[in-house]
Protein backbone atom coordinates (compact mmCIF):
# COMPACT_ATOMS: atom_id res chain seq x y z
CA UNK A 1 0.00 0.00 0.00
CA UNK A 2 2.77 2.64 0.61
CA UNK A 3 4.58 1.35 -2.31
CA UNK A 4 1.63 2.42 -4.34
CA UNK A 5 0.89 5.83 -2.72
CA UNK A 6 4.99 6.39 -3.21
CA UNK A 7 4.73 5.68 -7.01
CA UNK A 8 1.09 7.82 -7.40
CA UNK A 9 2.79 10.98 -5.49
CA UNK A 10 5.61 10.37 -7.57
CA UNK A 11 3.64 10.41 -11.36
CA UNK A 12 1.74 13.42 -9.54
CA UNK A 13 4.91 15.49 -8.83
CA UNK A 14 6.32 14.52 -11.91
CA UNK A 15 2.99 15.65 -13.93
CA UNK A 16 3.41 18.82 -11.80
CA UNK A 17 6.53 19.54 -13.54
CA UNK A 18 5.33 18.83 -17.27
CA UNK A 19 2.09 21.03 -16.99
CA UNK A 20 4.20 24.33 -15.71
CA UNK A 21 7.42 23.40 -18.59
CA UNK A 22 4.98 26.09 -20.72
CA UNK A 23 7.57 29.03 -21.17
CA UNK A 24 6.49 32.71 -22.13
CA UNK A 25 8.57 36.07 -22.18
CA UNK A 26 8.02 39.72 -22.66
CA UNK A 27 9.60 41.20 -25.55
CA UNK A 28 11.12 44.87 -25.21
CA UNK A 29 9.18 47.78 -26.26
CA UNK A 30 8.57 47.93 -29.68
CA UNK A 31 6.52 49.49 -32.70
CA UNK A 32 3.80 47.72 -34.79
CA UNK A 33 4.91 48.19 -38.48
CA UNK A 34 2.12 46.29 -40.32
CA UNK A 35 -0.91 44.29 -39.57
CA UNK A 36 -3.51 42.14 -41.14
CA UNK A 37 -6.45 40.10 -40.46
CA UNK A 38 -5.63 36.22 -41.43
CA UNK A 39 -8.03 33.19 -41.11
CA UNK A 40 -6.06 32.56 -37.56
CA UNK A 41 -6.51 36.06 -35.61
CA UNK A 42 -4.71 39.14 -36.52
CA UNK A 43 -0.98 39.06 -38.11
CA UNK A 44 1.18 41.98 -37.12
CA UNK A 45 4.82 42.68 -37.75
CA UNK A 46 7.14 44.43 -35.07
CA UNK A 47 10.44 46.09 -35.19
CA UNK A 48 11.14 43.89 -31.76
CA UNK A 49 12.90 40.94 -34.02
CA UNK A 50 13.43 37.28 -32.58
CA UNK A 51 14.26 35.09 -34.68
CA UNK A 52 14.40 32.31 -31.58
CA UNK A 53 10.85 31.87 -31.77
CA UNK A 54 9.28 33.84 -35.01
CA UNK A 55 10.37 32.33 -37.96
CA UNK A 56 9.28 34.35 -40.39
CA UNK A 57 9.19 37.98 -41.32
CA UNK A 58 13.23 38.20 -39.88
CA UNK A 59 11.83 37.31 -36.16
CA UNK A 60 9.09 40.34 -36.03
CA UNK A 61 5.76 38.54 -37.00
CA UNK A 62 3.47 38.16 -34.41
CA UNK A 63 -0.26 36.33 -34.00
CA UNK A 64 -3.03 37.48 -31.56
CA UNK A 65 -5.53 34.18 -32.17
CA UNK A 66 -8.91 34.13 -32.79
CA UNK A 67 -9.45 32.01 -30.04
CA UNK A 68 -8.11 34.27 -27.58
CA UNK A 69 -11.07 34.63 -25.04
CA UNK A 70 -9.97 38.85 -25.28
CA UNK A 71 -9.71 38.64 -29.16
CA UNK A 72 -11.56 41.57 -29.57
CA UNK A 73 -9.78 43.79 -26.87
CA UNK A 74 -6.65 42.82 -28.12
CA UNK A 75 -7.17 43.44 -31.70
CA UNK A 76 -9.23 46.98 -31.04
CA UNK A 77 -6.31 47.75 -28.68
CA UNK A 78 -3.78 46.92 -31.00
CA UNK A 79 -4.87 49.21 -33.68
CA UNK A 80 -5.22 51.90 -31.41
CA UNK A 81 -1.76 51.51 -30.71
CA UNK A 82 -0.96 50.61 -34.66
CA UNK A 83 -2.57 54.25 -35.63
CA UNK A 84 -1.60 56.20 -32.72
CA UNK A 85 2.13 55.08 -33.37
CA UNK A 86 2.17 53.98 -29.76
CA UNK A 87 4.49 51.53 -28.33
CA UNK A 88 3.90 48.02 -27.27
CA UNK A 89 5.56 45.58 -24.98
CA UNK A 90 4.13 41.63 -25.67
CA UNK A 91 3.83 38.72 -23.48
CA UNK A 92 4.94 35.98 -26.29
CA UNK A 93 2.79 32.60 -25.51
CA UNK A 94 6.03 30.39 -26.51
CA UNK A 95 9.57 29.68 -26.72
CA UNK A 96 8.80 27.39 -29.30
CA UNK A 97 9.59 28.35 -32.78
CA UNK A 98 6.89 29.08 -34.85
CA UNK A 99 6.05 31.01 -38.18
CA UNK A 100 3.81 33.81 -35.83
CA UNK A 101 4.35 33.05 -32.06
CA UNK A 102 1.25 33.70 -30.53
CA UNK A 103 1.07 36.84 -27.89
CA UNK A 104 -1.51 36.46 -24.71
CA UNK A 105 -1.37 39.84 -23.45
CA UNK A 106 0.61 43.21 -24.24
CA UNK A 107 1.31 46.72 -22.63
CA UNK A 108 0.65 50.23 -24.28
CA UNK A 109 3.53 52.02 -23.69
CA UNK A 110 2.35 55.90 -23.54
Amino acid sequence: MIKVVMKISFVLIILGFSLSAKASFWSENTKILHLYPSASGMVFMTDYRNSDVSTCDNGGRYLIPLSHVNYDVLVSTLLASYFSGIKIRMNVDSVTPACSPTINRFIVIG
